[in-house]
């Protein structure tokens, strides 16, 4: 009898990166969401890598630990779009995952900027950085 490893499926691959991501940008550890879903870290990066799928109830208390609604996780997964636009939102108003420590953090530190002047110019300045265009 030949064992065959079963491969992830995309969309548990899909809400394994939103929680990832999600858990970095509050600068929460593996430890410390498993502790609040009563799981241990290990699983959570099982979750994470999509190894392991999560059950709903499950879902539902990553979500309250992590402050978002269950669709979050689900949010633009093109595996779940049955037409253009389906997934939830257009371009203008994707949702980016972070998919480095880098990315978290600087998502995490904007996210912090209250004045709402401030992160307009942080984002002008990016966006003139990603053009190759300095700011005069």
């Amino acid at each position: 009898m030949t064992i065959t490893a079963r491969k992830p499926d995309p969309i548990d691959i899909n809400v394994g990166r939103r929680i990832r991501a999600r858990r970095r940008i509050l600068h929460l550890s593996q430890s410390s969401l498993g502790q609040a879903v009563d799981v241990s870290f290990q699983q959570i990066q099982k979750y994470e890598k999509g190894t392991n799928r999560v059950a709903a109830s499950k879902l539902a208390q990553i979500a309250a630990a992590l402050g978002v609604d269950t669709s979050h996780f689900y949010a633009n997964d093109p595996s779940l779009a049955t037409s253009a636009g389906a997934a939830g939102f257009g371009e203008a108003g994707q949702e980016i995952i972070a998919e480095t420590t880098e990315e978290a953090r600087l998502l995490g530190a904007f996210n912090r900027i209250a004045s709402p002047d401030l992160r307009r110019n942080l984002l002008e300045i990016a966006e003139r950085l990603a053009e190759g265009k300095p700011k005069r």
